[in-house]
């Protein structure tokens, strides 16, 4: 089945959308992996799973996503191994989120690819959005306002993916400096984000 990790781009570009339903088809849907998804639900965004089949020894579906008014959200500990690699897009969701989200228990981000806690929050700030980090996570102060600004990713692919999709949902003039780099998870990510918005 899909890699719900690559679903959640779509998905939270969807969350982000001013209309529009999203489907999304053959997607896995192992509980322990689809934690993006509860807390977009949670964040406002309806989210449907129909077609539930197994595929290859896991659940399978097709995932309908509808966006609704964000509001911000709590992520701790207990739910972040559902969803480490989703983090730096949900931070661009909530920068789109009214209120405040707040994520702890998440110092793992610090040494993946990147520092991804100091990353994603850096490079919100430089496109416009009010964001904090702190040891284990981080505090996103959601708006409606113009984004714009470049992007370093140091490389990252979930950074430049994130910051691509908060880009092509805000409308924002958000430059990413190495957007090549998401070949190591997602050759097709620029193609596919564009026939998506299309």
């Amino acid at each position: 089945p899909g890699d719900p990790s690559s679903a959640a781009f779509f998905a939270s570009l969807s969350a982000m959308s001013s209309g529009g339903d999203l489907t999304l088809t053959g997607v896995c849907a192992n509980p322990t992996r689809v934690g993006a998804f509860r807390v977009l639900e949670r964040m406002g965004v309806r989210i449907g799973w129909e077609d539930i089949a197994d595929s290859g020894g896991e659940p399978s579906a097709t995932i309908v996503i509808a966006p609704r008014a964000l509001k911000g959200t709590v992520i701790d500990g207990n739910e972040v191994p559902s969803l480490i690699d989703e983090l730096p897009v949900l931070a661009c969701v909530a920068a789109r989120a009214e209120g405040e989200t707040r994520v702890s228990g998440a110092a793992e981000l610090r040494v993946k690819e990147s520092d991804r806690i100091a990353l994603v929050v850096r490079n919100l700030v430089a496109v416009g959005v009010d964001a904090e980090e702190f040891d284990d996570g981080f505090i996103v102060r959601g708006s409606d306002r113009p984004l714009r600004g470049r992007v370093v990713t140091e490389g990252d692919h979930r950074v430049a993916m994130a910051f691509g999709v908060l880009g092509a949902a805000s409308g924002g003039a958000i430059e990413i400096d190495d957007p090549a780099c998401v070949v190591v998870s997602y050759p097709t990510f620029w193609s596919d984000l564009a026939n998506a918005v299309a």
